[in-house]
């Protein structure tokens, strides 16, 4: 039969060019063009085919900013929504939560657009995004990619960018600045002597691990009010995974990339968390944390906490290691790669009562030893 996509543009031009472009495709999908909402609409009201994809030329004129793809969510039955954008900002990308699943840079290309389907298709957060919108249409506040993050990410996508720039952004906010330097002071990174400048810092974590740390500070420190949890927990909690899983990665023999991609990961893998509203008694602590990572009480909610963090990293347009790591969770049979596997592990061991997180850390053989043991078992039963 095909898959049955959607082509709204903003003029005749432009999707005579869509069509020309996609004309090698035809084997595959069913495809209809609309020019402007009107047309889209009007195809929308007479057609037996709901579009299951629909692509999108920026935010269409005469529109009230995404409510025309807010209006084709709820008329084909919540197609997947991609925005073909001639500049993928992140005041576009913020915008369009929850309408849009993905941002795909102009020009259509057809591999891109296909392994975007592709991959959306096996996306948790895509597949519930009806669920996250009934979430979101209920709260005022969005968590968006805070200043500090997005002028690091500004930096690093220069090829002549230095680490030095990158701590002088940081150098800026003097709460990010004290937390960076007490983190690569701890024992979490078993640094030997201490640490008193930021730079040094940034040269001895590694571009990847400032991320998490910029990232997350900046995330849990501003958070609305609302958050069902305690953001000093959860960002406690998030470093704690984190830490580990950079070490489950390191002792799994992974390379310095992915031991610095867990440790980001696993910041970032409560992301969701932030969207959750927090019940009348007051926001809740380490304990609702613990139950979260399994499950417990938290299905009371539409959407889960890790398929709103797949769907906020996702349209935060992060590397698609981390979006599936975190995605994984909630169906671990599916945690494939160092990434998932490490983030996996390392909720799993702070799931048990009391698991000494800074001896694990540091390289306590009997923990360690304890640990080997513990994923063994794991492995045996998963595999029975």
């Amino acid at each position: 039969m095909g898959l049955n996509l959607l082509f709204v543009g903003n003029d005749w031009d432009v999707l005579d060019e869509m069509q020309r472009l996609t004309r090698t495709r035809r084997g595959e999908w069913n495809m209809t063009f609309a020019c402007g909402a009107l047309d889209a609409n009007r195809h929308l009201a007479i057609t037996d085919r709901l579009p299951e994809v629909i692509v999108c030329q920026d935010v269409l004129p005469a529109t009230d900013g995404f409510t025309f793809l807010q209006s084709m969510a709820d008329k084909a039955n919540d197609p997947l929504c991609l925005v073909l954008a001639s500049t993928a900002t992140v005041e576009l990308v913020s915008a369009s939560i929850p309408w849009v699943h993905a941002c795909l840079q102009a020009p259509l290309d057809p591999e891109a657009l296909a392994d975007e389907i592709d991959r959306l298709a096996t996306d948790r957060g895509a597949a519930k995004s009806a669920a996250i919108r009934e979430l979101t249409e209920s709260i005022e506040f969005l968590p968006q990619l805070p200043t500090t993050y997005q002028r690091v990410v500004e930096i690093t996508n220069r090829r002549d960018f230095s680490l030095r720039e990158i701590s002088e952004v940081i150098q800026l906010d003097v709460g990010l600045t004290a937390e960076t330097l007490r983190m690569v002071n701890s024992a979490f990174f078993g640094l030997r002597g201490e640490i008193d400048s930021v730079e040094q810092a940034v040269n001895l974590l590694g571009l990847d691990m400032v991320r998490g740390l910029v990232l997350a500070n900046s995330l849990f420190h501003e958070a609305e009010s609302g958050c069902i949890v305690d953001l000093s927990v959860l960002s406690n909690h998030s470093q704690n995974v984190a830490s580990v899983a950079r070490v489950v990665a390191e002792i799994d023999g992974a390379g310095k990339s992915d031991q610095a991609i867990s440790f980001l990961t696993g910041m970032l893998h409560l992301v969701g968390v932030l969207l959750m509203p927090a019940p009348e008694s007051g926001r809740l602590g380490a304990a609702f944390l613990r139950d979260a990572e399994l499950g417990v009480d938290v299905e009371r909610f539409s959407a889960d906490r890790y398929s709103i963090g797949t769907y906020l990293l996702r349209m935060w347009e992060f590397e698609q290691n981390i979006v599936e790591a975190v995605a994984a969770l909630a169906q671990p049979q599916f945690a494939v790669g160092r990434v998932a596997q490490s983030v996996l592990t390392a909720v799993q061991l702070l799931q048990l009562e009391g698991f000494p997180v800074a001896k694990f850390v540091e390289g306590d053989d009997d923990v360690r030893a304890k640990v080997a043991t513990l994923r063994s078992q794991w492995e045996h039963q998963h595999a029975a």
